[in-house]
């Protein structure tokens, strides 16, 4: 088919669906998408939470008055059990079946399966002794982590994978004691650096490969004993380093302040990207033809419209965050990987295949509108058939979702082949990660018709407020342990701000051992600052800036390429050829 140009039904901008597009649409036996791309990421993001935690009653029999930690608001008509309650055989998620009713729309007959099913208070799969950790697989005594992949002794991070001992970071792959990083990997004793791989015993670098004892630099490759980018020798370094106190706070954040005016002067490679072969987007790695994709690393093929997936994601479209893990053919989905197979418009759907409008499924074959599954095959809203009466129901499900589509509040039609309506996430929109990149007040986003979690009154009793936590870690005593912290942001309306925060044994003990000082925002405020130096999740067209005649150009290089740095900001912006004549 040739391309056709739609108008997004949501924002009603014009979006094209290109000849390949339709191919994979073919193969996947789905429509064409009515909402534009971006706004299909939205309408994902929605339907995940990674790091908000809330209190609420339990559902489990005979202990409905006592409170647990979910990441599902009390707000939201859902019912949870805690994990081992929940893994257990003391329940059976078909006792809650419903029988298809072709008189109500199929979304409608889903939420409210959606509310009656118990669901798992934390999506921790193959875990031992984790702590309040959500999407996370094979994660070993990992405290308050979330999106990651087979991490141990990590604390405070999101969206780790293959990391030990890694605490406060972001989108890191195979770091060892390292400490407020993004977008770094393979790297040991690595600390506040940005995009920065197989570097040890270094501080605040930016774009920096095999380094080794550097501080403050940007662009460098295989280099030791750097400041602000002047080679020194052994002995000048360690000297130098001795008048910079590293535990002290008010240096560590000074020296953060610095560092992002000073990587301003760094040169840009047009996208965060490395071993790629036909691919546009960004921080992707060891990719062939994928096409509009973020964050994404290793075996990666045949994909478009992808965004945070871990190892081995191939023939998907529009997945993320949370797909990989050797899955193929995914589409529609939020966390639709796991080893998954031909699974579609689902959200934490893991270890499945031939699996549709699924919410928090596992081990699930060939089932349909299903909430809550374990090891179950040919269930249509948890309701059991034979596989015979499943292949002949399913068509009538499917063609019934056209014939009598559901419509949301704003109008917005969703018949067969669209992910569910953000009105029935059971995630308030500003709790859920699409607050993160689509960020709304209040305000817009109810009049859009998505849940709002307004702040719950937080009565903490602040023992230590922000402005009389030492500034130096030796000062610092185990007693700390037994105090509730204040944030800097405590005072202010910070979106997200728990306003307090409590320091765990581990952790303080990982900053005495590396020299760190105590933190002086809460948890939230520290993801929210790191999210804030990423790139967004959206390209522009633009030309290369580089105009040194030396680079193989007479005048301006000609370049053209799709980019995450939009036109209007200051980064210096090079394509791969002139960056790499500028840099190695």
């Amino acid at each position: 088919m040739n391309p056709e140009i739609k108008n997004c039904q949501n924002c009603k901008k014009e979006f094209t669906i290109e000849t390949e597009d339709f191919s994979f649409y073919k193969k996947m036996k789905v429509p064409p998408p009515t909402f534009c791309p971006e706004c299909r990421m939205q309408r994902r993001l929605a339907w995940r939470n990674e790091r908000g935690l809330y209190r609420r009653n339990s559902d489990v029999p005979g202990k409905e008055n006592e409170q647990i930690i979910s990441t599902y608001p009390p707000t939201i008509n859902v019912k949870v059990y805690d994990n081992d309650y929940w893994w257990s055989d003391n329940w059976e998620p078909t006792d809650y079946a419903m029988e298809y009713d072709f008189s109500r729309p199929f979304f409608e007959q889903f939420r409210e399966l959606l509310s009656k099913v118990p669901l798992i208070s934390f999506a921790d799969s193959k875990g031992v002794n984790n702590q309040y950790c959500n999407y996370i697989t094979e994660g070993k005594n990992c405290y308050m982590l979330s999106a990651a992949w087979s991490c141990e002794d990590c604390l405070l991070g999101n969206r780790n994978s293959f990391c030990k001992e890694t605490v406060d970071s972001y989108v890191c792959h195979k770091t060892e004691f390292s400490y407020g990083n993004i977008y770094c990997g393979e790297s040991y004793k690595l600390f506040y650096s940005e995009h920065s791989y197989n570097c040890t015993d270094s501080y605040f670098l930016y774009d920096c490969r095999n380094c080794i004892d550097c501080f403050m630099c940007y662009g460098l490759r295989n280099k030791s004993y750097c400041i602000e980018n002047v080679q020194y020798t052994q002995e000048e370094y360690r000297e130098k380093m001795k008048d910079i106190n590293l535990g002290n706070y008010e240096t560590v954040e000074n020296n953060k302040t610095y560092f992002n005016k000073f990587k301003q002067n760094a040169v840009r490679k047009y996208a965060n990207n490395t071993k790629c072969i036909n691919v546009t987007g960004d921080n992707v790695e060891n990719a062939k033809d994928a096409q509009y994709c973020f964050d994404l690393p290793g075996g990666i093929e045949n994909i478009k419209y992808c965004n945070w997936g871990t190892y081995g994601l191939k023939d998907s479209y529009d997945t993320g965050p949370g797909t990989g893990g050797k899955s193929e053919m995914t589409y529609e989905g939020v966390s639709i990987g796991v080893a998954n197979a031909n699974c579609s418009f689902g959200a934490i759907v893991w270890n499945s295949s031939n699996v549709q409008y699924a919410f928090n499924c596992y081990s699930t074959n060939n089932c349909f509108g299903v909430v809550s599954l374990k090891s179950k095959s040919y269930c249509i809203l948890n309701k059991q058939y034979t596989k015979e009466e499943y292949n002949e129901l399913l068509p009538k499900v499917i063609q019934h979702m056209n014939d009598m589509p559901y419509v949301d509040k704003k109008g917005r039609v969703y018949k067969y082949g669209e992910l569910f309506p953000i009105e029935l996430s059971p995630y308030a929109y500003n709790g859920a990660t699409v607050q993160d990149f689509f960020p709304l007040d209040k305000a817009t986003a109810v009049g859009e018709g998505f849940n709002w979690q307004d702040e719950t009154e937080r009565n903490y009793e602040v023992t230590l407020p922000a402005s009389s936590i030492p500034l130096n870690i030796e000062e610092v005593k185990n007693d700390i342990l037994s105090q509730t912290l204040g944030c800097i942001n405590a005072s202010g309306d910070v979106q997200g701000c728990t306003k307090a925060f409590r320091l765990v044994s581990k952790e303080l003990d990982f900053y005495k051992r590396f020299n760190i000082p105590i933190p002086h925002f809460c948890p939230n405020c520290r993801h929210a600052e790191r999210v804030s130096r990423r790139n967004p999740m959206k390209l522009w067209h633009r030309q290369c800036m580089c105009d040194k005649t030396n680079h193989g150009h007479a005048a301006k290089c000609e370049v053209e390429f799709e980019t995450a740095y939009a036109p209007d900001r200051p980064e210096i912006v090079y394509c791969e050829k002139c960056y790499q004549q500028e840099i190695y």
